[in-house]
């Protein structure tokens, strides 16, 4: 059954044998961003290998060659402990290695913090350094395929492919036989130095831009910090230079394939890309949050004391912008009209208009307060537009205390406005009108935004446990314990724009 092998380690044949069933039965594992075929006990996971793409691109004996790749690349990089490669009579060829567990893969929309990914990317950089190194002193061309996804976290190559086109700079065995852009790219990316590091930095920016992995506190100009660790890891001073002077988009740069690393990198930094989305420089120091909770909770009283007693915090009514929107549209149509048709027929090109005018409106204040907010559709596009430049703030309480508050408040002149108080209102009054609120709120999906917690595949949803996504006060004791609780709140959120306007200015 079986036609030709590699073994580094040995395992049972009948192991080998039982996974060449393919059997349906067989329970499945992730690795990379396929789907290996199957599990055999609890330390090994395999996975079948394209071999009609193989057979395609390539000619000549394919596990040989991988052998080849493999005996030199575990002496230069950390690898993923391999069992053996195999081909059976039918031409499929399976790959057997040590299980990965789950919380070590960088794809597949796993979250990771900006230290973990930046260290990876470090590593990354060093282990190519490792193989030109070996390059020049042995005079052979080998290289990787520099996927960030392709090792785990803690930085081990997992994902091994052969070097596919060149072998001691002469055409191999195995030559592509169609794509002259695929053959450049392999080449590209494969063997030189540049090549590999580019790759390695298009791959975290293609990887964040479609959600093969999440990191929530991604600072801003992120591209720029990972382009100067790139060239700060070439050794050769001359090549140093001229790579930096591409990336600067200062030195001239013409590819000669589609889709080249390079040319990912440069389009990047053009439209200023942080984590996928397209964001105006003057206004990615802003943090726009949200407010909501049950009615009479304390939202509005919270609001007007955070925007009396913070300059740098501007507030802003939804209900205020949407107008300003609709004027802009010069839409033939009433407001409600207009409203009704564009929230459902264009959603995101909505969303993204009150955006940009929420933006102007701000008149660039560090933070921006919004009131209030509906929906948990509408706050997940937001989110994956903002990121970290969104955040809801949740100000909840009993229900038997929001009713008594609020029949306190109406009983008594306002100090912002000039409502005058209302002596004449009951409780039962009160708790009816708080209850009738309530109700309308729940089919909105308010409440739900007490539960929005960071998802694995970098979206939010609503979730009782996880990672939070929303602030939660409890406005459960005097008015000024609740004040205590949102300076602490808003300072937080002021000194995170202000540490990401440092970082930004240490960059350029």
């Amino acid at each position: 059954m079986i036609k030709n092998s590699y073994i580094i380690e040995k395992i049972p044949t009948e192991l080998i044998e039982y996974a060449m069933m393919d059997s349906d039965g067989i329970p499945r594992i992730r690795t990379s961003n396929t789907i290996a075929n199957g599990i055999i006990e609890s330390q090994f996971f395999y996975k079948k290998l394209n071999s009609e793409k193989i057979r395609k691109l390539y000619k000549g004996n394919y596990i040989q060659l991988w052998k080849e790749n493999y005996e030199i690349l575990k002496n230069i990089i950390p690898l993923n402990d391999i069992y053996c490669i195999v081909e059976n009579e039918n031409g499929e060829i399976y790959e057997f290695s040590k299980s990965i567990s789950g919380d070590k893969f960088l794809s597949g929309g796993t979250i990771q913090s900006w230290k973990d990914l930046e260290g990876l990317y470090l590593k990354i950089l060093n282990y190519i350094n490792r193989i030109i190194q070996y390059q020049k002193t042995s005079k052979k061309l080998i290289g990787i395929e520099t996927a960030i996804w392709n090792f785990t976290i803690d930085g081990k190559l997992f994902d091994l492919d052969p070097p596919r086109f060149l072998k001691d700079k002469e055409d191999s065995y195995f030559t592509r036989k169609d794509d002259i852009n695929q053959c450049k790219r392999t080449i590209y990316r494969n063997f030189t130095e540049i090549g590999m590091k580019t790759n390695l930095l298009a791959t975290v920016i293609i990887g964040l831009q479609d959600g093969n992995f999440f990191i929530p506190d991604l600072p801003t100009y992120w591209i720029e910090k990972l382009t100067k660790h790139l060239i700060q890891s070439i050794e050769d001073k001359n090549r140093r230079q001229k790579v930096k002077e591409i990336l600067s988009k200062k030195g001239n740069f013409k590819s000669n394939f589609t889709k080249h690393p390079i040319d990912i990198i440069l389009e990047a930094k053009n439209k200023e890309i942080l984590g996928g989305i397209n964001m105006e420089k003057c206004n990615k120091e802003q943090q726009f949050i949200f407010v909501t909770g049950p009615s009479e909770s304390g939202k509005s009283g919270g609001i007007n004391h955070i925007k009396a007693k913070y300059k740098q915090v501007k507030h802003l009514k939804i209900r205020d912008i949407f107008p300003e929107v609709y004027r802009d549209s010069k839409s033939s149509l009433t407001y409600d009209e207009w409203y009704d048709s564009e929230s459902k027929n264009n959603f995101e090109s909505f969303w993204d208009r009150y955006i940009q005018k929420a933006k102007e409106m701000s008149n660039g204040a560090d933070v921006v307060i919004m009131d209030t907010m509906y929906g948990v559709k509408e706050i997940q596009y937001l989110y994956k537009k903002l990121r970290q430049n969104v955040g809801v703030l949740y100000i909840d309480a009993p229900e038997e205390e929001r009713i008594r508050r609020e029949y306190q408040r109406l009983r008594t002149d306002s100090p912002y406005t000039d409502r005058k108080a209302d002596l004449s209102i009951t409780m039962e009054q009160v708790a009816e009108r708080t209850r009738k609120k309530d109700a309308k709120k729940k089919k909105l999906e308010t409440f739900e935004y007490k539960d929005l917690v960071y998802e694995q595949d970098g979206t939010i949803v609503v979730r009782p446990n996880g990672i939070k996504f929303s602030k939660v006060i409890n406005n459960n004791g005097t008015v000024e314990e609740l004040y205590e609780k949102l300076d602490s709140y808003i300072e937080s959120e002021i000194s995170k724009v202000e540490s990401r306007r440092e970082k930004t200015q240490e960059e350029r």
